[in-house]
């Protein structure tokens, strides 16, 4: 099986708490469902200030309402891109507007870095 990065990004429209407890649910339901599948090797949900680092600049960014943020990622495992694509459909991010990238995982570089 090969390993897939999947990235998501929401948008950062404040909600009332009632609708993050329901949120917070689906996404357990959502995680749950990836365990008893035994394809879900990682994930997390990431905070919303960054620091930005490019060309030797460090810059430290609050997040700015109604702008996408990149909200977290899993790592699953699967057969193909199709197959993650099925899986993710059913993901809670799409219920904020969100979206999300699959990346496979390239083993062979990893694999060479770690010789």
């Amino acid at each position: 099986m090969k390993s897939f990065l999947i990235l998501f990004k929401t948008k950062s429209i404040p909600f009332s708490s009632n609708k993050k407890i329901e949120y917070v649910k689906d996404w357990k339901n959502y995680l749950e469902k990836l365990k008893k599948m035994v394809i879900l090797t990682d994930y997390s949900f990431l905070k919303k200030d960054c620091t930005y680092i490019s060309d030797k600049k460090v810059q430290k960014k609050s997040y700015i309402p109604h702008k996408d943020i990149f909200s977290g990622y899993i790592v699953i495992k699967s057969n193909n891109t199709n197959e993650v694509i099925d899986i993710c459909s059913s993901c809670p991010v799409f219920k904020r507007g969100g979206d999300m990238q699959i990346k496979e995982i390239d083993n062979d570089y990893l694999e060479l870095t770690k010789q």
